[in-house]
């Protein structure tokens, strides 16, 4: 029995006694703390006194991890894997004791889906933005989806070099970014790629939202590697195609070739916000700066340098400018000695070929156009035009202003002197309306009828001199609706929600050509082709929803499908004139009578397949 004891002992003492040991040791030399910060995949911490170098300890999504040692107070982080990362950081002295631990910090790096965005938290992880997409199941149906990122911080590029625009021709931005509220301040683009400069050099069918962009510049001359022609320029975006820019604000300044006379008859489109747009939308956003630009021909404006409508039609509301723009036009043709100048100046849009609705925006300051160089003495006055819009027709056609209606232009009467600098008569249903200083600070002026054009209680507010945005710095997001599916007999039941930004890439609409600013689900794509839900058979459809009445559709039994009419999520309300083109919920839409529209104001909505020998319940 001694022997037992005896050989026990040992196993005694070191599985009791020697953690105590271990625990009165950490008790009598407990070390110090540090923070530990995080900005993406960079890692940032202060020095520790006595520090000789630093350990890293992170546990990765897959629940492995790594150490390493770091001379510094930095860590550029590997992340590859989407998922959760935990980082540790201990300074350690010369000998390798430790001196202090940080707390875990624990970061996340999104798939770029809508409910597991891509953030963006330093000017690297900006650059090095992606145009690629992420995998998204509705119910049967799994879609390639743009990535989605969210800003997670304000960003300052101060000292920040040769920029890069984020997408080009052959790759453009097709993703959706979400400002979150935050600034970007002091991006300054001194050269030319792909002849375009801006934060976003091409978009494409891409959202851009809920941001601020401040002290922006670009700033080209003779050594900016600018050449050619179709020559594309925006703070915000360079170029934008079937792009909706949606709560954007830009401060800042854009000088363009200043000391150049160029000749022959190449354009340049410079824009506060985008320098050229086919189709889209902008909404809700604001310039605020000086614009001055030379070339053989310039289209230059605050909040666009030339706009027209492509595939989708084009659609501006809402939206301010407080800009000095100034245009010179230097073409000229040596051959024939005659000039090719062409300057088209505008307050908010420099050009405007083709549009759905402006709508409800303000111009204050100045636009002016001129020629110069060789150009100076021989280009006629209508080549050189300017006022809120330079130009409001195609170029090869002035009579047809009545192609961009606008409804509710208000403009400083002091400064600006014509609405467009091409068409005397606005055409019929066209209303703008220029005020003196003072009266652009009255709100009574903005009444027009009974109620304000101007929505004074959500988007604007007025300011120490005019109306402004109540937009900069806060977020405009909408609820997810949930579409539920539906059918007893086939005993099947899909729910999923409807996504305001990804919609449009989902499915391929086909919609009356009154109704192309609309994007949404085809129910019978919907039902049939990506929920694998046979209509064969069925009598009818029933939609219910908060906000309506039950909504019993017929079911074409040749063709099965539904008759003419369509489910909508994320429209923009231009029913009536007046009204803000604002988002404002789901619609339902029958084609045969587009223009009274179902809106819904619930949450949720229900779509039940009802058979011929079924009644569905109430």
């Amino acid at each position: 029995m001694r022997k037992v004891i005896s050989y026990l002992l040992p196993i005694f003492l070191i599985i009791v006694l020697i953690p105590a040991l271990l625990f009165a040791c950490k008790e009598k030399k407990e070390v110090g703390t540090f923070d530990l910060n995080i900005a993406g995949a960079v890692l940032s911490w202060d020095a520790v006194e006595g520090a000789d170098h630093y350990v890293i300890d992170c546990t990765t999504p897959d629940g492995g991890g790594y150490t390493i040692d770091v001379k510094g107070t930095t860590f550029t982080a590997p992340q590859t894997a989407y998922g959760d990362y935990l980082y540790v950081a201990y300074a350690c002295d010369a000998s390798g004791n430790l001196l202090a631990r940080s707390e875990p910090i624990l970061y996340h790096l999104g798939q770029g889906g809508y409910s597991d965005p891509i953030l963006i938290s330093s000017a690297a992880e900006l650059q090095a933005l992606k145009t690629g997409s992420v995998s998204v199941t509705f119910g049967k149906k799994t879609v390639s989806a743009p990535l989605y990122y969210r800003l997670n911080a304000d960003l300052d590029f101060t000292g920040v070099e040769k920029l890069t625009p984020i997408g080009t021709t052959s790759d453009p931005f097709r993703g959706y970014f979400d400002g979150n509220g935050h600034t970007i301040s002091n991006l300054s683009y001194t050269t030319s790629t792909e002849g375009r400069a801006g934060l976003f050099g091409m978009l494409s069918g891409a959202t851009v939202k809920n941001l601020t962009l401040q002290n922006a510049s670009i700033i080209l001359g003779t050594k900016s590697n600018v050449s050619g022609s179709g020559l594309e320029y925006g703070l915000l975006a360079a170029y934008s195609k079937d792009s909706v820019i949606d709560n954007c604000h830009v401060t800042g300044n854009i000088e363009f070739m200043l000391n150049v006379n160029t000749t022959g008859s190449s354009t340049a489109d410079i824009g506060g916000i985008v320098g050229s747009l086919t189709g889209g939308k902008i909404l809700s956003s604001s310039f605020t700066g000086t614009i001055d630009a030379r070339y053989s021909q310039v289209f230059v404006g605050g909040i666009v340098g030339y706009a027209m409508s492509g595939t989708q039609h084009f659609v501006m509301a809402n939206c301010l400018s407080d800009a000095t723009v100034k245009g010179a036009a230097t073409g000229y043709d040596l051959n024939q000695t005659k000039s090719t100048a062409k300057a088209r100046i505008g307050v908010l849009i420099g050009s405007v070929s083709g549009a759905e609705k402006l709508v409800m925006n303000v111009a204050v300051g100045t636009a002016t156009a001129t020629a110069a160089g060789d150009a100076a003495t021989g280009t006629p006055l209508t080549s050189l035009t300017s006022g809120v819009f330079g130009n409001t027709s195609q170029e090869n056609d002035i009579s047809t202003m009545n192609s961009v209606p606008m409804i509710d232009i208000f403009y400083s009467a002091d400064t600006i002197s014509a609405v467009s600098g091409t068409r005397l008569n606005l055409g019929t249903g066209n209303t703008a309306y220029g005020l003196t200083a003072a009266e652009l600070k009255d709100t009574a002026k903005y009444i027009i009828g009974d109620s304000s054009a101007l929505d004074f209680d959500n988007i604007w507010a007025m300011g120490d001199t005019h109306p402004v945005l109540r937009g900069a710095g806060q977020t405009v997001s909408h609820d997810d609706v949930t579409l539920a599916i539906k059918s007893e007999t086939q005993d099947v039941t899909y729910t999923f929600s409807l996504l305001e930004t990804l919609l449009p890439k989902y499915y391929s609409l086909t919609i009356g050509t009154e109704k192309k600013h609309y994007v949404g689900y085809h129910l019978n794509d919907v039902l049939s082709s990506d929920l694998n839900l046979t209509l064969e058979g069925a009598k009818e459809v029933v939609i219910s929803a908060d906000g309506i009445e039950d909504i019993r559709l017929a079911v074409n039994k040749t063709a099965a499908t539904f008759v003419s009419t369509y489910l909508f999520f994320g429209t923009y309300n231009t029913t009536y004139s007046r009204l803000p083109e604002s988002y404002d919920g789901v619609r339902i839409i029958d084609a045969s009578n587009p223009n009274v529209p179902y809106l819904i104001t619930g949450d949720t909505i229900t779509v039940t397949i009802v058979k011929a020998d079924e009644t569905p319940a109430a």
